[in-house]
């Protein structure tokens, strides 16, 4: 279940500032990557985190011992911008946004070898204080930042946690092409296959959209600071269970679990390829940030398949007749 959940240490780095994010770069030993490809980071998590990168979002998250959910974004200003107006920029946000906020410190630090601000803020999320923690770098037109939100009363806990995560912190060039370009004699006019050869079924996108079908991950997403995506995941229960039920189950844990997912659509009169599907739409909040996703899910073979579409919800319109045509042209093999 893990797969659809949206919304969370050794190795010193010679050379932090990368020229680029190849997906063979060694990990740290006790750490996991955790960021989606194509970003202009690289976010490393202690591998005892769960990571949540099939939410699209460079994130992972821990309910064991404690509680706590790290993530990275970066945000491409429209205009000429300072870090210090970025930050402004942030606190504002948050401050109409997340319920509480505190503004509680502001600092000069140093991220992946650039001069960073380090903003810490309090702010209570789904009836929880948390305690925020925001560093943030000015890097090649991006504004980049390392997010960590830990409950208040457990801050103290996890000071070592923010201080190896940010060491193996790496910054490089993010994606700025179309990906590759692999179609079969099926592949619809203006498409491309974005999911691996040896699947079960053929994910289809819009050649604008940027993939790599030999990642072992079926993704892409458009070329934007917010990273608007869809990805296709599968899950596998262990007992037999109605398509009606696995969505109302997972209803349930999305309630629980994202912070302000509100439930905005619900559609059960769909199909995809060939199939009854049900479809979710729903908003979600990662780093004070408004995200609308839309998921349809479909059962296949006693497996459940999840095309899973997320885009801040300024964005969410501009791609959804993509995204439609993306689920109308899903097939299996």
């Amino acid at each position: 279940m893990k797969k659809f959940i949206a919304l969370v240490l050794a190795l010193m780095l010679c050379t932090l500032l990368l020229s680029s994010c190849g997906d063979r770069e060694e990990v740290p030993k006790g750490m996991l990557l955790a960021s989606v490809s194509g970003e202009p980071f690289k976010l490393y998590v202690p591998e005892q985190m769960t990571v949540n990168t099939e939410s699209g979002i460079s994130s992972a998250f821990a309910y064991v011992p404690e509680k706590m959910i790290i993530s990275a974004r970066y945000f491409t200003p429209s205009a000429d911008m300072t870090l210090a107006e970025y930050i402004d920029y942030c606190a504002q946000g948050y401050a109409s946004s997340l319920a509480s906020f505190e503004l509680k410190s502001r600092d000069a630090a140093v991220l992946a070898g650039l001069d960073a601000i380090k903003m810490t803020y309090t702010a209570k999320i789904d009836d929880t204080d948390y305690t925020c923690t925001q560093i943030s770098v000015l890097h090649k037109g991006d504004m980049v930042s390392l997010n960590f939100y830990i409950p208040t009363e457990s801050v103290e806990n996890h000071a070592s946690t923010i201080t190896s995560v940010s060491d193996v912190f790496v910054l490089c060039d993010r994606a700025e092409h179309g990906g590759d370009e692999f179609v079969d004699k099926k592949t619809p006019d203006g498409m491309k296959i974005a999911s691996h050869k040896n699947l079960e079924y053929r994910f289809y996108v819009p050649k604008n959209w940027i993939c790599d079908s030999e990642s072992g991950r079926s993704e892409a997403f458009y070329s934007e600071s917010e990273r608007s995506n869809v990805t296709v995941t599968s899950y596998s229960p262990d007992t037999a269970t109605s398509l009606g039920d696995y969505i109302a189950s997972i209803k349930e844990s999305y309630a629980a679990s994202i912070s302000g997912y509100e439930l905005i659509e619900e559609k059960g009169d769909i199909f995809v390829a060939g199939r009854s599907a049900i479809s979710l739409t729903f908003k979600a909040n990662y780093d004070g940030v408004e995200y609308h996703i839309k998921q349809v899910v479909v059962l296949y073979s006693d497996m459940f398949y999840s095309i899973t579409y997320t885009a801040t919800a300024n964005n969410f319109g501009l791609h959804i007749e993509d995204v439609d045509r993306m689920i109308s042209v899903f097939t299996f093999r």
